[in-house]
Formats: C-alpha cells, sequence, structure tokens
C-alpha cells in the first residue's frame, strides 16, 4: 500500500471517477477536486504529496493553480509535487509544463501503466505496489468489427486494467450522461459562434472518448478544437462529432444495460 496523500484536480467528472479507480488499483487512497481554485485551497489546506492537475480547467487553469500553490509554498520551504495531465500533446507541452512550475507531465487518455510510472516516480511508499493481476476482460464487448464506433481491443484493455465491470458500467453512465449535456452545449456554442465555448467542450469531451475506445469521436473533438474559429470547418465538424456521438451511445448504452441486468 502507498503512503503519502494524493490530489486529483480535474472538472471533468467522468475522467477525475476514472483517475481515483485508477489510483485505488495501483493501491493509493486518493481525493479530487473539480478546478484549479479548489485545488489551490486543498493543497492550502492539507499536506499533499502528489496532485495531478488538469492543464485545462474553469475558474483556474492547471498552469495558474500551479503558480498559485508554488507562490504560497514560498514562505513554508514546502514543495508539493504536481503532475499535469493534458490531453493536448503538442510539441512543447512537456517544457510548458516544467516552465510553469511543474515537476512532470502526464498525457491523457492516461494508461494504467503511464499512471504506474508515475507514481513509482514520486509517491514514497512502505512496500512495492500491489502487482496481483487486475483482472482480464469479460465476454459482452461493446463492438467488435473494424467499423465500430468503440473499438473492443482499448474498451476491453481498460475493463481488464480496472478489473471491475460494475465501476466500468457507472462510468460509461457517466460519460454518456455528460455527451448528452456536452452535445448541447456544443451546438449551442457553435450557434452562438462562441469559439472558446466551443474548444473547452470539445477537449474536454476529447480525453474521456479516446479512454473508452471511442477514437473516432476523440479525433474529430481534437479537430473541432482546433477549428472552434473557422466557421466552415466547424459547422461541419460539429455535425459529425453529434453522428459519432450518437454511434457511440448505441453501443455503449446496451453493453451497460446488460451489466446492470447481471448486476
Amino acid at each position: 500500500m502507498r503512503t503519502g496523500r494524493v490530489l486529483v484536480a480535474e472538472d471533468n467528472e467522468a475522467n477525475r471517477l476514472l483517475a481515483l479507480k485508477q489510483l485505488e488499483k495501483l493501491g493509493v487512497k486518493a481525493e479530487a477536486v473539480g478546478d484549479g481554485e479548489e485545488a489551490v485551497a486543498a493543497v492550502a489546506g492539507n499536506a499533499f504529496d502528489l496532485v495531478f492537475m488538469d492543464r485545462n480547467m474553469p475558474r483556474l487553469d492547471g498552469f495558474a493553480a500551479t503558480k498559485r500553490i508554488r507562490e504560497n509554498e514560498a514562505s513554508s520551504g514546502v514543495h508539493t509535487v504536481i503532475v499535469a495531465m493534458t490531453a493536448g500533446a503538442m510539441h512543447g507541452d512537456r517544457a510548458a509544463c516544467l516552465a510553469a512550475g511543474m515537476d512532470d507531465y502526464l498525457c491523457k487518455p492516461v494508461m494504467m501503466s503511464d499512471l504506474q510510472e508515475m507514481v513509482d516516480r514520486w509517491l514514497p511508499s512502505e512496500q512495492a505496489a500491489d502487482e496481483t493481476p487486475l483482472g482480464e476482460g469479460a465476454a459482452g464487448r461493446p463492438a467488435g468489427d473494424a467499423g465500430a464506433a468503440v473499438e473492443a481491443a482499448t474498451f476491453e484493455a481498460l475493463r481488464s486494467s480496472l478489473g471491475d465491470d460494475e465501476f466500468v458500467a457507472s462510468f460509461v453512465d457517466t460519460f454518456l450522461s455528460q455527451l448528452s449535456v456536452r452535445l448541447e452545449t456544443m451546438d449551442a456554442s457553435a450557434a452562438a459562434d462562441d469559439g472558446p465555448g466551443l474548444r473547452f467542450v470539445a477537449h474536454t469531451l476529447k480525453s474521456t472518448s479516446a479512454m473508452l475506445g471511442a477514437a473516432r469521436l476523440a479525433r474529430l473533438c481534437a479537430d473541432l478544437e482546433a477549428s472552434a474559429d473557422q466557421p466552415d470547418e466547424r459547422d461541419r465538424l460539429v455535425l459529425a462529432t453529434r453522428l459519432e456521438a450518437e454511434r457511440v451511445q448505441e453501443e455503449l448504452g446496451p453493453w451497460r444495460d446488460r451489466r446492470r441486468a447481471v448486476a
């Protein structure tokens, strides 16, 4: 079992739930907050050994939150390890995170092996982390053909790594609930010519989609994020994103319902 206190700062509820579950599987107890302001307050009021900080959050983003934490630490001499989490994966992102005062960098979607590496690197332990196999994927894939909206191999890898289909069903349920809301926000932002709002919703949806295996939806979200200020391309991508999201719903929904039926 790992020692030390861990904080996850992530505004996306589904990503937050998944990060906490992944850390639990690694023998790490963690707490979570939903934005940068809450992260600053949490670190100021508690002695955290490691913070996983999302880069893009409302009210206060990860860079600004890190800067404020470092300013607060200047008088105390304390240094909280902060690992950036970003779906950007752009050239220079790592250097930008380190320049902002962060200690390391983790790219979304966060794979269990990458998270394990960060935990091993930065979090103290009394003994080696639990290496018990996390379980094999069970039958009931949401999709198996090459044209599927959800890639079976990626989805099965997630299920296998977590070893808890009840949690995965809950995670899928949260994702699908959020998906409906985010599609409405996407349409409203496009209609209002709100580029920043459109970029934010596309960015937020991108990483969770990739984690679940909805690779085409994740790519469309990335393209939409990059083209939010280009009306013609934006409108095409909004339509394509909605259609692909509906395919994802059609494949994940029945799998979730089957898991509920046997639970």
